[in-house]
């Protein structure tokens, strides 16, 4: 279970620690939970946890958030000492970095007041630290408390500790300890990812990398299955459609765990390969391309297919250039779709059935329609991560959709809604250190 405020104690002291996440990265429509500015959140938690104790000697922040946010914070709630941010990617260093990163910051970036803060605990300096991408560097901060007032101890090194380089005994010593538990809620690494893969809502009506990269890995599990391809053909089957609403959150830049694959396919699957004509493939596509002109959800992404849609001349339906790689060719090309041809692509399970379904959208009689595939849609996209790392995913030549004339839809460009505040704030109590002297 996790609280959004407590108090830990350090020996005699008393350590109140504060939660909160940028509400940026968060949906505007989950269901039963209201979104509040991170100011009023942070005041209303630390009344909160002043209610509990009135003996509390530094407040904690610990975020999912970004150094920009983190600043105005630190203006707007002078009551915080620290804030640790667990998703800045800025670099925080004392000289220069051992890795040969760019210097971002001070460590810790100190914000210096004239004025007290208000109520019983005066604040004179606030502080903020975060990690490096990658989790190249873990914290080692000291504070002392002298008077009501938190500072840095002056007489040991504050900087974070490079963890490809010589380890920190302390440090190393607090990492084995909580090695399980953290394995636990991060799950194993299976790679690295250069980029953020967009994974936002904007996948729900247009081409996003986050559905580009886990079209292409269906391709992928068709490849490496365990069929052989047919006499003449490079795989069994070298399109894959994908119902968009399956990609639930983006993949943000740095190392990729199991958790978040579990939070980016949330509605997990298992794969067919299903086989219909062109023309049924050319129905399919219309649809899509018009649900997102007329503004609709039921986004289609894919791998394997180029889409080129330009208004028509009159007020009918857009005019599309379909183009599909071949599966069988000696060198795999993008070829025009034929109507009469049979293609083979593969798509979720649940897909496939609503469209074969009595009354659905694919009626021609094609022999063995579908058949299953070995793994499910959330193992083909870690496999492929894995495979591919570190990940690199362009976007915007799949789906050149033209709303008017000249004018193309947007790809991508979404901001980060990652949900690792769990990991987080894991990760933030695990790498740093917080000593007091009353």
């Amino acid at each position: 279970m996790c609280h959004k405020t407590m108090i830990k104690m350090y020996g005699e002291l008393q350590i109140g620690i504060i939660s909160y996440i940028n509400k940026e990265s968060l949906s505007k429509s989950i269901k039963g939970i209201t979104i509040l500015d991170e100011v009023e959140a942070l005041n209303a938690g630390i009344s909160e946890l002043e209610s509990m104790s009135e003996d509390i000697s530094i407040i904690l922040a610990l975020g999912y958030s970004h150094h920009a946010l983190d600043k105005r914070i630190l203006r707007k709630v002078p009551k915080i000492n620290l804030i640790i941010s667990g998703n800045s990617f800025a670099m925080f260093y004392n000289g220069t970095p051992p890795s040969g990163a760019h210097k971002d910051f001070d460590y810790p970036l100190t914000i210096h007041h004239s004025e007290s803060g208000n109520g019983s605990r005066p604040v004179t300096n606030q502080m903020v630290v975060g990690n490096y991408f990658h989790m190249l560097y873990a914290g080692k901060l000291k504070l002392v408390t002298t008077n009501q007032e938190v500072s840095l101890d002056t007489q040991s090194e504050s900087n974070p500790v490079y963890m490809h380089g010589e380890k920190d005994p302390d440090t190393q010593k607090l990492v084995e300890k909580h090695a399980h538990a953290l394995s636990l809620i991060l799950g194993q690494s299976i790679g690295f990812n250069s980029f953020l893969l967009d994974g936002s809502h904007r996948c729900r009506h247009s081409e996003c990398s986050m559905g580009s990269l886990v079209a292409d890995a269906m391709v992928e599990a068709a490849l490496q299955s365990v069929d052989a391809p047919p006499p003449g053909a490079w795989t069994v089957a070298a399109v894959a459609l994908l119902d968009s609403h399956r990609v639930s959150s983006s993949l943000e830049r740095g190392a990729v765990y199991r958790i978040d694959m579990r939070n980016a396919l949330r509605n997990d699957s298992s794969l067919d390969v299903l086989r219909l004509t062109g023309a049924e493939l050319r129905g399919l596509l219309e649809n899509s391309t018009r649900r997102v002109l007329n503004g609709s959800t039921g986004f289609l992404q894919v791998s394997g297919v180029q889409v080129v849609s330009r208004p028509a001349e009159d007020d009918g339906p857009p005019q599309l250039n379909i183009s599909v790689v071949c599966a069988e060719c000696l060198l795999a090309r993008y070829e025009p779709l034929n109507d009469s041809t049979v293609y083979s692509a593969v798509v979720t399970a649940s897909f496939a059935a609503r469209l074969t379904a009595p009354g659905g959208p694919l009626t021609a009689s094609v022999a063995n329609r579908s058949r299953q595939l070995h793994g499910s849609l959330r193992h083909a996209a870690a496999d492929y991560i894995s495979k591919l790392s570190p990940v690199f995913i362009p976007t915007g030549d799949r789906l050149m959709l033209h709303l008017q004339t000249g004018t193309a839809a947007p790809a991508t460009g979404a901001p980060p809604d990652g949900w690792r505040l769990a990991a987080a704030v894991a990760a933030a109590l695990l790498v740093t250190r917080v000593a007091g002297v009353a």
